[in-house]
């Protein structure tokens, strides 16, 4: 039993560690600058770019956070990269790219990276024989039912 509670702990730091970073890349996706129109002259201020950070919330994730605003005092990040549902981009901004369609493109990424390490951590604590006995889908289904502790009252533990 020691090492179900002893991969609880490991869980959520494994998991705010990958969001954290898969976040991160997807930033670095959202702020990434398009090249400059034909014949602009318009002067960079890098307000959008730097307006972008990722912030750890609670135990299991982080936010990607963006509010540029205008030297007047407009909040324009939406009309540039979108609002949360992917809508609200400005028709003269098509060429960038919307901010919630980067975050879609890392989810199967992550889960398959959080997925894969929690595999690994369970490993190192013993838990390859349990895995080698039962297989990764047993470990998937026990995922979707709510977790070891729903496993373990349905085998009447």
């Amino acid at each position: 039993m020691q090492g179900i509670h002893n991969m609880g702990r490991a869980i959520p730091e494994i998991s705010q560690t990958l969001i954290l970073n898969a976040l991160g890349g997807a930033m670095e996706s959202s702020r990434k600058y398009p090249a400059r129109p034909a014949g602009s002259t318009y002067e960079r201020t890098n307000k959008y770019f730097d307006s972008f950070e990722v912030i750890p919330s609670g135990a299991l994730g982080g936010r990607l956070t963006s509010d540029a605003v205008s030297i007047r005092g407009r909040h324009y990040t939406v009309f540039v990269g979108g609002d949360s549902s992917g809508e609200g981009q400005s028709y003269n901004t098509g060429h960038w790219s919307i901010i919630k369609e980067n975050i879609d493109a890392i989810i199967p990424f992550l889960v398959s990276a959080i997925e894969e390490s929690i595999y690994a951590v369970w490993g190192r604590m013993g838990g390859l024989e349990t895995l080698a006995r039962y297989g990764k889908a047993h470990f998937a289904a026990i995922g979707r039912l709510g977790g070891l502790a729903t496993a373990a009252r349905r085998r009447g533990g």
